[in-house]
């Protein structure tokens, strides 16, 4: 009888295993369709690089070379999200009566894409810079200014869907991917218990998500997405008694990106692979390939981004970074006379006058380079001369590293919504007058972007109308939060909250106790050191900047409740099973128990609390 026998279970394995390869032929064909259907939105312009690109410093690889490389990557970029959408597609179809809560995800991705699109095209100017990278993108050439990801992000959302409009609708998508995968691996996952899972849909009344990360796809949006995926992704591989060699490689690759997209990211893929490594159920063989495998690509894809900073922005990257703590050292006079100091000022005052830094901190340094320039973030500096400045400037900061920290806090402080406790000092010096300056290229994107489809859409009545409503009502909720001061109150939960795992796990390691997991020790020390690097180094007081440690932090808090609440249960159980204690005469099948809600109850309520609400005025 067939499906009996040897052949029989050849064809039971067989036959699903050639259904999956005939669906993954759609995906094939649209990803070999859009080698057609782009030909008329990508083009090669070389001029505009010439134009209002970064001027040439080092020609160490020419710009056919960047143009092939961004070309390569970007189609890699576009596999990768067309072959997942359509798994995601064919996954909803194939288990929509099977899994409750695929039955609510689709009402919510459809909402959720109704509501990104009457926000389009006015969420893409959240930040001036995403119309250079659209630009960059539509010549597949790399941004580097945002690193060359970002470019070829933008030229594979519009492989998959040829029109701008595609860049949020994959990113919508990107989002609500991780939200409900992490929410089905609660539900279903035999270490947690699932009902605090729900708890995760909290994120969406976050202003900070709902109306910067979500919408807006500026690198800190998109890394924040990123960064959180990793750390979900590692959870669940730590977890998992064998990890598999296909979510192996979405680790490596996930970490990969996490490393290198923004430079403070170093820390997060280096140290997260690594506890990954350590802590997973791979042999010791399979952790010394990943980790040689991970080392290796990070190598690799950080020689493109290396290359080209090399070739146009040298240290320009870091020079811009010091000018806020700069004009901050230079008012305060705290300590201007120590040995050497006089040269410092000398150095610094010969590269960017040090009464105009003073006065008008961050458009002295635009003014100055877009005078010598036209860009401005790049100077005309030699090598020698930057290092000079940096010397100088590193120097300047050893010697008043009272008046570096304030001026860092206070960045800080404005980041998290607080007021700042530290004041800039009033200017006292001569008045300085600035030539003006602009964005180059800025005015090409935005006319790049605002395509016929898209000016008529963003003139829509109707569209117009609608937006205006829901801008309304949601301007009234991040005003009420803001009224109750919750916005900052949940940031400072959150910061709390790493700690506190970091200390409880801590405690439980050193008492030896069965409850540890060196997961959330791990990740919330990890995250806590990352905090500390941006806290150090932020050039000013953005919130973006906070961004990826709100995202991760509660993803990584509502996980760590989800357990602490399930092994809570279990010892509950345990009691009952022993019939000693005040609680014996719960129902152990049940689940339920008065005790065991109250304390679920209890530790929710720290995450449970709107995160982050950004300002409403959408001011990162």
């Amino acid at each position: 009888m067939e499906g009996t026998g040897g052949n029989g279970i050849v064809k039971n394995v067989v036959k699903p295993v050639r259904q999956g390869l005939s669906l993954q032929a759609v995906p094939l064909i649209h990803f070999i369709a859009s080698f057609f259907y782009t030909r008329g939105l990508f083009f090669k312009d070389f001029e505009y690089m010439e134009l209002y690109g970064p001027i040439v410093t080092n020609p160490t690889i020419s710009l056919s070379t960047e143009h092939l490389f961004c070309i390569l990557l970007g189609k890699v970029f576009a596999a990768t999200i067309i072959f997942s959408i359509w798994n995601i597609l064919f996954f909803t179809v194939r288990n929509f009566t099977r899994k409750a809560w695929i039955k609510y995800a689709v009402p919510v991705f459809l909402v959720g894409l109704t509501i990104v699109f009457l926000h389009l095209p006015e969420s893409f100017s959240y930040e001036i810079d995403n119309y250079l990278g659209y630009s960059y993108a539509l010549r597949q050439l790399p941004f580097y200014w945002h690193h060359l990801f970002t470019s070829c992000f933008y030229t594979a959302c519009m492989t998959f869907v040829p029109h701008p409009f595609s860049i949020g609708a994959v990113q919508w998508m990107f989002f609500l991917g991780i939200l409900f995968h992490f929410y089905d691996f609660l539900q279903t996952s035999g270490r947690n218990n699932g009902r605090l899972a729900k708890f995760l849909f909290i994120v969406f009344l976050f202003p900070s998500v709902s109306s910067r990360i979500i919408p807006n796809p500026y690198r800190n949006c998109l890394y924040s997405m990123l960064a959180a995926l990793f750390f979900i992704l590692l959870y669940e591989s730590i977890q998992a008694k064998k990890v598999s060699p296909a979510r192996t490689a979405l680790l490596i690759l996930t970490g990969v990106f996490t490393a290198l997209w923004r430079s403070e990211g170093i820390v997060l893929g280096i140290l997260g692979f690594g506890m990954f490594c350590i802590l997973s159920a791979l042999s010791r063989a399979q952790k010394l390939k990943c980790a040689g495998t991970f080392l290796i690509a990070v190598l690799l894809l950080s020689f493109p981004q290396k290359a080209g900073d090399k070739k146009y922005l040298q240290s320009d990257y870091m020079l811009v970074n010091t000018v806020l703590p700069l004009q901050y050292i230079i008012r305060c006079h705290n300590n201007l006379t120590y040995k050497g100091a006089e040269q410092d000022l000398k150095t610094i005052d010969e590269l960017f006058p040090l009464n105009a830094i003073s006065q008008h901190g961050r458009n002295a340094y635009y003014s100055i380079n877009y005078q010598k320039t036209k860009r401005i973030v790049q100077t005309d500096f030699t090598e020698e001369q930057r290092k000079q400045y940096m010397a100088a400037y590193s120097s300047l900061v050893l010697h008043n590293p009272k008046s570096f920290a304030k001026a860092q806090l206070s960045f800080f402080l404005e980041a998290m919504g607080t007021p700042r406790k530290f004041y800039f000092p009033a200017y006292e010096g001569p008045d300085c007058k600035l030539a003006g300056w602009k964005v180059e290229g800025w005015d090409k994107g935005l006319d790049e972007y605002m395509t016929p489809s898209v000016k008529r859409w963003k003139d829509n009545g109707m569209r117009n109308r609608l937006n205006r409503s829901i801008d309304a009502a949601w301007e009234k909720y991040t005003g009420f939060l803001m009224y109750l001061k919750l916005p900052q109150l949940t940031r400072i939960l959150l910061i709390m909250a790493m700690l506190c795992i970091a200390l409880y796990e801590a405690r439980l390691l050193l008492a030896r106790d069965a409850g540890f997991d060196s997961y959330f020790l791990c990740a919330a020390a990890i995250w806590l050191m990352e905090l500390g690097m941006i806290v150090v180094f932020m050039p000013d007081g953005r919130t973006a900047y906070l961004y990826p440690f709100f995202l991760s932090s509660f993803f990584i808090s509502i996980t760590f409740l989800s357990q602490f609440d399930f092994e809570f249960k279990l010892c509950i159980k345990r009691h009952n099973a022993a019939g000693v204690g005040p609680i014996a005469n719960a129902d152990p099948a049940s689940g339920e128990n008065p005790v065991a809600g109250a304390s679920s109850a209890a530790n929710a309520s720290p995450v449970a609390n709107p995160v982050a609400g950004e300002n409403p005025e959408g001011k990162a």
